[in-house]
């Protein structure tokens, strides 16, 4: 999960309280610096750099 630190329509206070609900064998949340609800188009480089590391650990 990619979240923008800055995000004003879904705040990561709730996304983090949902991640923690989630059972699963392996998870990840990344805080992604100055972006917003859209991480993945207001920051596309530190959103692939966080997607790359996760396939590194599988």
């Amino acid at each position: 999960m990619n979240l923008g630190e800055t995000d004003n329509i879904t705040p990561t206070a709730l996304s983090k309280a949902y991640f923690d609900t989630i059972d699963a064998p392996l998870k990840t949340m990344a805080m992604i610096p100055a972006a917003g609800h859209n991480p993945m188009y207001e920051r596309p480089e530190e959103c692939t750099a966080a997607l790359r590391a996760v396939r590194e650990t599988l």
